[in-house]
């Protein structure tokens, strides 16, 4: 989703990494906000390529990504118009990553690192999903905010699905993301 707020304050949410609790959060600060037409539209879809000043995304280890967006998929139904359910979809977390990792040969980086390129490089502040209270109650400090008490953690994405990966498939997917894994800090 990307949301803005309070006029000249912008997220852009990046699908599976904390978007549900960031929105709940920025509902509950002052001010008003207005949610993009598209869910996760990125920072081109507000006319530019530039970074914009107010602005920030969250992120998490590439790796989790993966375990996160399939659980979802399993918990909730995959999609018929997105890339990873189209070509992607696997009984078992291990044939899905062995899905992914077929498509994506070849490719410089992996999906997630495609993903994250898609928003990284425009907003002023990436966040890291595993600290992100934190590091949200800063920006908003940086900002000026009034950090809204009481705000619950949303995660709808149970994990008793199982995610768990033969050793050497774990590897592969580790090198496909690795560049960004290693920018944010993760490796």
């Amino acid at each position: 989703m990307a949301l803005n707020f309070n006029k000249d304050y912008k997220f852009f949410h990046i699908p599976k990494t904390g978007g549900n609790y960031v929105r709940a959060v920025i509902r509950s600060t002052d001010g008003i906000y207005a949610e993009g037409r598209h869910p996760h539209a990125g920072p081109l879809a507000f006319g530019g390529r530039h970074i914009f000043d107010r602005s920030f995304c969250c992120v998490r280890d590439p790796y989790t990504w993966y375990q996160s967006f399939y659980r979802y998929r399993v918990q909730n139904g995959w999609k018929t118009d997105h890339p990873l359910d189209i070509n992607c979809r696997g009984e078992s977390f291990e044939e899905f990553i062995t899905n992914v990792l077929r498509i994506w040969d070849g490719n410089p980086n992996g999906f997630a690192t495609a993903l994250y390129l898609k928003f990284i490089p425009f907003v002023k502040h990436v966040l890291r999903m595993e600290n992100l209270t934190p590091e949200l109650q800063r920006l908003w400090k940086l900002w000026n905010l009034r950090w809204p008490e009481g705000v619950p953690i949303e995660n709808t994405t149970s994990k008793r699905i199982n995610t768990c990966l033969p050793r050497k498939l774990a590897h592969k997917l580790r090198l496909a993301d690795k560049d960004i894994a290693v920018h944010l800090g993760y490796i």
